[in-house]
């Protein structure tokens, strides 16, 4: 699974390029062929790598697919309680799980044939729960992309 931003979408694929492959349609996933043995989420700096673990709580439970832990903003979290203007990043939409975010990653695991040996976008991503989803429901390659990397 590879996780992107928009920004390092179009600064690693290239403007032009991605023009060019959409005019033409070219076969092949112009993300995959771009992001092939990359991934933000194995190459995440450290520093930030423990902030988040120190302001955020895994959860796997009290949402529509407990078999997916993640990492989120709860209330036993600080920054859930601090001033956002303490918050030393951009909103944290994606440490929230969104109800939409819960419904379609519960379909995909209850039905795994609608990515199963596919390739998968998932544009705003958030918390990346569906492209999690995608992953373990078989699908052959998965793109989390959002606007935070």
């Amino acid at each position: 699974m590879v996780f992107l931003s928009w920004r390092r979408l179009l600064h690693f694929c290239g403007r032009a390029s991605f023009r060019k492959d959409l005019k033409q349609k070219q076969r092949g996933c112009l993300v995959c062929r771009c992001y092939r043995g990359r991934t933000s989420g194995r190459h995440v700096d450290p520093e930030l790598r423990m902030f988040l673990e120190q302001n955020t709580e895994i959860i796997d439970s009290g949402n529509l697919t407990p078999e997916i832990r993640l990492r989120l903003l709860t209330p036993n979290c600080r920054f859930w309680h601090d001033k956002a203007a303490l918050w030393p990043y951009a909103e944290p939409y994606w440490a929230m799980y969104w109800p939409g975010g819960q419904g379609l990653s519960r379909y995909l695991l209850d039905n795994p044939k609608v990515v199963q040996k596919k390739k998968v976008l998932d544009l705003g991503s958030g918390c990346g729960a569906t492209a999690i989803a995608a992953t373990l429901s078989g699908a052959s390659q998965v793109v989390a992309n959002d606007i935070d990397p």
